[in-house]
């Protein structure tokens, strides 16, 4: 366990075209418990006004354009290269239709914090549309990098 402050979080939404989703998102970010969260939104070259109204929403929200539509995966290394030159402690990398509850991170980092030798947690992920329904309740690689739920639906 970090015996010093929180460890610092960045959470990353990658957004192309989905405005109204990430300011969701982004809401929900803004109502968290978690202190120690600062939040990147990585903009794929979108057409719908994303980043004005991100700014214009959100202030204290890092904008970051990638200059094109760079797909889910290299967008998310910007964000993840963002995050680490900065020093951050952990990374919460966030679909943009992604509505989080308020605890979410503090219970996230407590795990992460109590399990130093782990590389990456996930939430228990509900249906948004039926929020008794669990989505995924994480998931198993294989070792031909296979991913497969766990408790889905």
């Amino acid at each position: 366990m970090r015996a010093t402050a929180s460890p610092r979080v960045v959470a990353l939404v990658l957004n192309y075209n989905r405005k109204d989703d990430t300011l969701a998102c982004l809401a929900s970010l803004g109502e968290t418990a978690f202190k120690n969260l600062e939040t990147v939104v990585l903009d794929n070259a979108s057409v719908d006004g994303s980043p004005k109204a991100f700014r214009t929403n959100f202030p204290a929200v890092t904008v970051i354009e990638t200059g094109g539509n760079i797909g889910y995966a290299a967008g998310n290394n910007v964000g993840l290269r963002w995050a680490m030159a900065r020093g951050a402690d952990y990374a919460l990398v966030l679909n943009e239709d992604t509505v989080q509850a308020p605890d979410c991170l503090d219970q996230l980092v407590a795990v992460a914090e109590s399990h130093p030798d782990a590389a990456f947690f996930g939430p228990l992920v509900y249906h948004f549309d039926e929020p008794q329904v669990i989505q995924s309740a994480g998931g198993l690689m294989s070792a031909r990098w296979r991913f497969s739920h766990r408790g889905q639906n």
